[in-house]
């Protein structure tokens, strides 16, 4: 089963909604206020420690980290982008139903390390 971590962009909400699907999901936004503004590389790393693929709509930034640290020989769970284009960054129903989505598909997955892909409508 694929763990997520939501970065700060995603709301909590998104979070709480796929858990009551059964989902094993955290968000940047249920931490203390003091820890929604961790860079990047601490939401990446956080992620990696507890083995969940990073959801987000920062996607140059990602991207750059994945090559980062392919390149170091450093490993982490797998990233989810998100484009804009694609599902706006305040539509929660639609974020939470192509998650979810996602996930239901991906049960037989043991792992998504190093993976990076864009996540589609449902």
């Amino acid at each position: 089963m694929l763990r997520l971590w939501l970065d700060c962009m995603l709301s909590r909400d998104v979070a709480v909604a796929l858990r009551t699907h059964g989902h094993d999901v955290v968000a940047c936004q249920e931490e203390p206020p003091d820890k929604w503004h961790l860079s990047d590389e601490a939401q990446l790393e956080r992620a990696a420690e507890e083995r969940r693929v990073v959801v987000t709509y920062n996607v140059a930034d990602f991207v750059h980290l994945d090559r980062q640290w392919t390149a170091a020989g450093r490993t982490h769970a797998g990233m989810l982008l998100v484009h804009s284009k694609s599902i706006s960054v305040g539509d929660k129903r639609m974020q939470i139903n192509a998650l979810h989505h996602f996930l239901a598909s991906s049960k037989e997955m043991a792992t998504f390390q190093q993976q990076v892909l864009f996540l589609k409508k449902s």
